[in-house]
């Protein structure tokens, strides 16, 4: 009779981690939206305040959809997903506002983003997935050169070298970790932490430099694109809401 009982329960046990994970298979779509903080990134590139780096990055929201499938494989639950991302970044907004203060940023731009990821998660129970991802982006940019500025009180100073516009598609890949958890059978909610990285490369080369000091303060800004390429970079705080087929 315990043989008997101990089989049950197994048997119960196992039953419901498979529903766990049968829960979260199939196709589905969804919408979303994030906050995240972007920041362009190449060596030769800085910004200090009586030594300090100041450079920040810039934060920015987008709208999202999404669309993919996800399957259960043993206690795992796997797919794919791509995602189309409405967003516009503008680095050539400074953070120097408030003196004594420096900033160096590219004089461009980057705008919208296609994403196709691969996802891995295990169901905590019928109505939660915790996931993790990783995959590919494509992102549009444009640029010009590079600035860099500095104000120690008396007045913004900044040297701005900038050739033709160069403008094209960045390639780069992203990975994140979030949690899917149903509100009812069909429709669900989601939230996730990212990171992405893109590459640009081939762009005018361009440098800049500033620095000066006055009353004990020293500020110093640096932009060396010598080698024409940089990097687009950027952290997204995300939710969003998810309908299964």
């Amino acid at each position: 009779m315990k043989l008997i009982s101990m089989a049950a329960v197994a048997a119960l046990t196992l039953s419901s981690e498979l529903n766990a994970q049968d829960a979260f298979t199939g196709f589905y779509v969804g919408a979303g939206v994030d906050t995240g903080f972007n920041q362009e990134a190449f060596d030769g590139f800085s910004a200090t305040v009586n030594g300090a780096e100041v450079l920040e990055p810039l934060s920015v929201g987008a709208a999202n959809l999404f669309a993919g499938y996800t399957t259960a494989m043993g206690d795992w639950v796997v797919g794919a997903e791509a995602e189309l991302s409405f967003f516009s970044v503008d680095f050539s907004e400074s953070n120097c506002l408030t003196a004594p203060c420096a900033d160096a940023f590219i004089v461009g731009t980057r705008d919208n983003a296609v994403r196709v990821r691969g996802i891995v998660g295990q169901a905590l129970a019928e109505d939660t997935l915790l996931f993790a991802t990783a995959g590919l982006t494509a992102s549009q940019y444009s640029y010009r050169g590079v600035r860099v500025i500095t104000d120690l009180g008396m007045g913004i100073g900044s040297v701005t070298n900038v050739g033709p516009d160069d403008s094209g598609t960045a390639y780069g890949f992203n990975f994140g970790v979030g949690a899917e958890h149903r509100v009812t059978e069909r429709f669900s909610l989601r939230g996730e932490v990212s990171f992405e990285r893109v590459y640009v490369s081939g762009v005018t080369p361009q440098s800049a430099s500033i620095s000066g000091s006055d009353a004990g303060n020293t500020v110093a800004a640096r932009a060396n694109l010598a080698n024409g390429a940089y990097q687009m970079e950027n952290i997204r705080f995300g939710v969003g809401a998810v309908f299964r087929f």
